[in-house]
């Protein structure tokens, strides 16, 4: 008889080694997003690039063009990316976690918001995937959502993910010391830096 357990982790095993032959970091965020369906029973999520001033969703799952103006996208820039620099692991964003933070009545709103736009009992997690070590709190931060159930067994099945899916993407950073929109983002903010001398 087959152990679910050895199954889950030979498909973890199996999706982390898949994302390191893609071939760049556009292959492997679609990868991610999408194909970690096989593994969780998550139904939607999205990646966030957070390395530099301004962050910016980079995938959403099920869509091959992310539209920034999307209501999603909206919603998940006005609730999510005032989180990025709390993020240190996975965390699940609910009211207890927000009411401990400093500007807690803005994203309370944000929150309930965000709830009005989903099923009844969506569960969102965000999963930092940063190299090993690294004091940045996140280079990418992993958005995933659950519209029903969600318990333990998923969350360490998603943290299993992260680890291989965060060395793959430093891996593909590592290859050419920056990517293309990391190199089009230190140029934006050179010209930003010389129009404020």
């Amino acid at each position: 008889m087959d152990d679910p357990r050895i199954n889950v982790l030979s498909s973890v095993i199996r999706l982390g080694h898949d994302s390191f032959k893609r071939k760049d970091l556009t292959e492997k965020i679609t990868h991610l997003i999408n194909s970690s369906k096989a593994v969780s029973s998550y139904n939607r999520s999205c990646l966030i690039d957070n390395r530099g001033f301004n962050p910016k969703i980079i995938g959403i799952s099920g869509e091959s063009v992310v539209n920034q103006s999307s209501e999603y996208s909206l919603c998940i820039k006005e609730l999510i990316f005032p989180l990025l620099l709390e993020i240190d692991k996975i965390t699940e964003v609910n009211n207890d976690f927000i009411k401990e933070l400093k500007y807690a009545k803005k994203l309370s709103v944000a929150y309930e918001k965000y709830l009005s736009l989903n099923p009844t009992g969506t569960t969102i997690l965000l999963i930092p995937l940063c190299q090993a070590g690294s004091k940045n709190l996140g280079n990418f931060i992993w958005v995933v959502e659950y519209f029903s159930s969600f318990n333990e067994v998923e969350k360490n099945k998603i943290g299993l993910l992260a680890q291989s899916y965060s060395e793959s993407l430093q891996c593909s950073i590592n290859k050419t010391g920056k990517d293309d929109s990391m190199e089009k983002r230190k140029l934006s903010k050179s010209k930003i830096w010389l129009g404020v001398f």
